[in-house]
This record gives C-alpha cells, structure tokens and sequence, in this order.
C-alpha cells in the first residue's frame, strides 16, 4: 500500500532519509521504521531494536625485535596478533640506509620467505637486499582495521679478519713485548692458540699476542678471529 514513495529512519524517527541505505554505521541499537512521504503519520515499525555488532579490534600483541647476526646468515623476525575479523594479512616492509620511505618487500627477493602466519624470514644478510641497518616493519590487517608494528633495525656483522702477523725470531728465555693484531672489523678480536711448545699460552678475546717468555722449539701457532657471537676463517 501507500502512495509509492517512502522515507525510512534508524533513530526512532529523529531524522528520516529517501534513501533505505544506511552505511558506515557503528555498533549499536537501531530503531528501524518506514513511512509514506506522503502520508508521514502512516508509520511502520519494521525493528525497534535492530542491534549491529562487531567483533573486538584487533591487536598486535607480540611485535618484532632487533636483530643481529652474521654476514651470510639466515635471520627471521615475528609478530603475533590477537582478534581479528575474517583473513589476516601480514605485509612486510622495508626501508635500506639507501632509502627514505618503507616499501612493500618484492615477491622476487628470493631471500624472503614467510614459513608461518606473522614472520619473515631473510636468508644471505648483508647483501644488497638486507644490508646493515636495513628496517623492517609489518601491516597487520583484516576485514576491518590494519595495523602497523614496530620498526625493527637488522644489524649485520661483517666475516672478522686478521692480518698475517710477520714471522719473528725469538730468543729462548728472553720476555717478549706484547704483538699487537689487526683485523677487521673495528671491534675485532682473537684467540689464540697452538703456542704451548714454545711457552705461549692458549688465550682468547685478546687483541695481542701477550708477553711470555719463549721456550726452544717450534710452533704453529693459530689465531682466530672473532666479532660479537661471529668466527672467521682461522690464521
């Protein structure tokens, strides 16, 4: 019935549209009604107490952390969310020194892989896809929200190194001076080792061969690099 033209109200009559679409609304309780524009006190209640409902936001309750680990090694990092409505997507990021803005991870970076919901995981660090102080973040989202973890630095260090010491000469029972190392990088120590048949102690994290009085006889003495919790190639 009615003339054919209408107009619709979702506050109880409050205020009324030509229009029966409704968007963008908020949880809450709606007083649905009708009525003939023509005819405005012919009203219909279609639900007095219409309730809309949306689930809890969704959180980031576990976020990314610094990173530091070896040239050439494989790190990951994680993020865990709680809630959430429909598919969560996880969309990683990632700014190099070289640049200025986060961008989208390419899916042609073979060194990326993301074995389960919420990580990343980067092989081969320190080349030109992760470089030292590359930052990462991730976009958590759903069919409702999206959310923006932390950012998170990777820090690479690189293979330690030492510089051949030059062969000496030394005299039995007379105390040497103790030999200072080199290598890289900067922070760079040694152990050393394989000098006990000459009076040379094993020792480690040191950045010199230590004074010690020289017995007869011959050695060959081994000395490794080390940086932080990464080893190189021994000497």
């Amino acid at each position: 019935g009615g003339s054919g033209s209408y107009e619709y109200t979702i506050d109880g009559g409050t205020s009324w549209s030509s229009s029966g679409d409704f968007l963008n609304l908020f949880a809450g309780i709606y007083n649905v009604q009708i009525r003939d524009a023509n005819a405005p006190a012919c009203i219909i209640t279609l639900n007095p107490a219409l309730e809309i409902t949306e689930p809890p936001a969704m959180e980031i309750t576990g976020q990314p952390q610094d990173t530091t680990e070896c040239f050439g090694n494989t790190i990951s990092f994680y993020v865990s969310q709680f809630n959430g409505s429909g598919t969560v997507n996880y969309t990683w990021q990632r700014m190099r020194p070289s640049e200025s803005v986060f961008t989208d991870i390419p899916g042609s970076d073979t060194d990326v892989s993301y074995p389960n919901p919420g990580e990343i995981q980067i092989t081969n660090i320190g080349n030109a896809g992760s470089p030292d102080g590359t930052r990462y973040r991730v976009i958590v989202s759903d069919n409702c929200s999206s959310l923006t973890s932390d950012e998170v630095i990777l820090t690479v260090i690189p293979i330690p190194t030492v510089t051949a010491p030059s062969d000496t000469t030394l005299c039995d029972g007379t105390i040497t001076d103790p030999y200072p190392l080199s290598g890289t990088p900067s922070f760079v120590v040694f152990d050393i080792t394989g000098g006990a048949t000459i009076g040379l102690a094993d020792t480690t994290n040191v950045t010199k061969i230590p004074s010690f009085t020289p017995i007869t006889g011959t050695a060959t003495i081994t000395i490794t690099p080390k940086a932080d919790k990464c080893t190189g190639t021994p000497l």
